[in-house]
């Protein structure tokens, strides 16, 4: 092969890889809390159920940051004795933190029923499928960790 041939099977090749990535970058991650459009295809939404759907998403999602947010202030405090001397060999949890866990499962929970409570009878059929991938990916936690029991 001749170099500008070479040249041009090279600039083909960095087109096609410029293209991918492009590809990926706009169409974004596949998780994270995104089951918009998977909620859209799996419980095949109309367009005035995906904005209420969406609504409850944006506030669910509003909940969870500032439930995060709290829980780990209360671990920030929390941890700083550690930097007392003696610092505490057995100290006691906040409770804070068992409330924000149940107020994050409670908050979960009541988005889901109100997903349920927008769908029609022919497609609550699927709402146990829209179940199951939500809970996979709650189990699952953040993207790369496997959860507990039933992680998969």
């Amino acid at each position: 092969m001749d170099k500008l041939r070479v040249y041009q099977v090279a600039s083909l090749l960095l087109l096609l890889a410029n293209i991918g990535l492009a590809f990926l970058l706009f169409r974004g991650p596949h998780h994270g809390g995104h089951s918009g459009p998977r909620a859209k295809n799996i419980l095949n939404l109309t367009e005035q159920q995906q904005e209420f759907f969406h609504e409850s998403q944006r506030q669910h999602k509003r909940a969870m940051e500032d439930i995060n947010r709290q829980h780990r202030d209360v671990l920030h405090d929390w941890f700083q004795q550690l930097k007392t001397e003696p610092a505490p060999q057995n100290p006691t949890i906040p409770s804070a933190i068992d409330r924000l866990e149940r107020e994050k499962i409670q908050k979960t929970y009541a988005h889901l029923i109100y997903v349920k409570s927008l769908l029609g009878e022919d497609q609550r059929s699927r709402y146990p499928e829209f179940v199951d991938q939500n809970l996979r990916r709650i189990l699952a936690g953040p993207p790369g960790r496997k959860g507990g029991k039933h992680g998969h």
